[in-house]
């Protein structure tokens, strides 16, 4: 997630369907897994000077940690990882995620993976979460434990079916739900799946 598209209409669909499963099913814990990537340019244009936009505007309307005050007014737990997502260092990322996930022990947990995309089927870049993450956080989760993943709509006719099934295929087989906003955001969706006890 770029910090430039924080705190748009999707995060209130987003968060809305994070905070839905949490009090459905009794999760107390979130793991926001951010894939966060800074966007180095703050500049305003004035006139025909260009001058720094003061960082305490940037912040303000940045800030990923901003979401444990909501958690706090929900009765919920939000841990945001926001360290800085580096696609040519992807599997030390995982390895750290992963390292957080097992500090969690037998805590019901919802992890949410929120790259800025979604799930690359091929040519991921640093704005996609791939298959094969998808997979190793999944293998990482205990029973009873939710994985959730943001993902934004594609042009092709039938693009969330073809996500929910990759997706489901990266969890081992396990059905995923979708969860939509239709009347705020046509263009973002959210994959979710619990893993079961065998």
């Amino acid at each position: 997630m770029q910090e430039l598209w924080y705190g748009d209409r999707r995060d209130r669909v987003k968060w809305g369907a994070i905070v839905y499963l949490a009090n459905r099913y009794g999760i107390r814990d979130v793991l926001q897994v951010a894939y966060y990537r800074e966007r180095p340019v703050r500049k305003l244009q004035v006139d025909d000077e260009v001058v720094d936009l003061p960082q305490a505007v940037w912040g303000h309307f940045s800030n990923l940690k901003n979401i444990e005050n909501l958690g706090e007014q929900v009765r919920i737990k939000v841990d945001v990882i926001d360290e800085k997502f580096d696609h040519s260092a992807r599997s030390e990322y995982i390895e750290n995620v992963i390292k957080k996930i097992q500090q969690y022990g037998e805590k019901p947990l919802l992890v949410f993976l929120d790259p800025d995309t979604g799930i690359a089927l091929k040519n991921a870049g640093p704005q996609h979460a791939t298959i094969a993450d998808i997979a190793e956080f999944w293998k990482a989760l205990k029973p009873e434990n939710w994985l959730i993943m943001y993902q934004h709509a594609s042009r092709r006719k039938g693009w969330l079916k073809e996500k929910q099934k990759t997706f489901e295929q990266a969890c081992d087989r396990t059905k995923a739900i979708t969860i939509q906003g239709p009347d705020i955001t046509k263009d973002v969706a959210f994959l979710a799946a619990t893993k079961l006890r065998n």
